[in-house]
């Protein structure tokens, strides 16, 4: 019976090994390095083949509306002696991948990697202006800064979160969800207009939990705030 036991646990063992092997196998390594009029360079291999090249997709949305507007089918193909280290000394881990903006129309967009059916490393963004110089933003709006990304959660005027100050944000208003957000004023001015997936807010509130990178958004309800999934996101200043 002891016998039976340990190669059955022997098996388990080796199964969840070999899970865990090919699961890892899958993970990818990446990172844009900038974006600019004509494209996007970067770097990305495979965990389990560092010196080989990597299939990827450069996925390009619509910050906006948060629409996937284009997919480039790409592979690695330039030396990175930076990345020697990591993926060998004949790895070509590098790419620079062209891209047409313009017929994308004017709007801000976002790049980021895709390997393996997931998102890997960082994005970056770029704003097209229209011919006409229209810019493709909503109305008021004529330029656009990428803030980098924050950490994204959410909070309400109960007890719990607030503790209690009655929904007057601390610039004054009355804070009103899908609109107000609080920041750290060191980091982003009072009254700052921001762009968070895809939706327009405004800087109004601070917190004591609110520092550096970090931004609370407003909900009407302590239900609403706590389903806001804990996340981190691309924030740009509109102005």
């Amino acid at each position: 019976m002891l016998k039976t036991l340990k190669l059955f646990l022997l098996t388990i063992t080796f199964a969840l090994l070999g899970a865990f092997s090919a699961f890892a196998g899958e993970d990818s390594c990446g990172h844009l390095d900038f974006l600019n009029e004509t494209g996007v360079s970067g770097w990305c291999y495979q965990n389990s083949q560092p010196s080989s090249p990597a299939d990827f997709t450069l996925r390009i949305a619509n910050v906006l509306t948060g629409e996937t507007v284009q997919e480039i089918p790409a592979t690695t193909s330039l030396s990175r002696p930076d990345l020697e280290s990591r993926t060998g000394a004949e790895s070509t881990p590098g790419f620079f991948v062209s891209i047409d903006w313009e017929s994308l129309g004017s709007g801000l967009y976002t790049a980021s990697i895709v390997s393996n059916g997931k998102t890997v490393g960082n994005s970056l963004s770029y704003h097209v202006s229209g011919a006409d110089g229209q810019s493709g933003l909503l109305e008021g709006i004529s330029s656009v800064q990428n803030l980098g990304n924050f950490r994204i959660t959410g909070y309400c005027s109960c007890r719990s979160c607030s503790a209690g100050w009655g929904g007057r944000t601390s610039s004054g208003t009355i804070a009103a969800s899908g609109r107000t957000v609080a920041v750290d004023p060191r980091v982003i001015p009072m009254g700052s207009r921001l762009l968070i997936n895809g939706q327009v807010y405004t800087a109004e509130d601070t917190g004591g939990g609110v520092k550096g990178s970090h931004i609370d958004i407003y909900c009407d309800s302590h239900a609403q705030a706590r389903s806001l999934p804990f996340q981190n996101a691309q924030v740009f200043l509109l102005s």
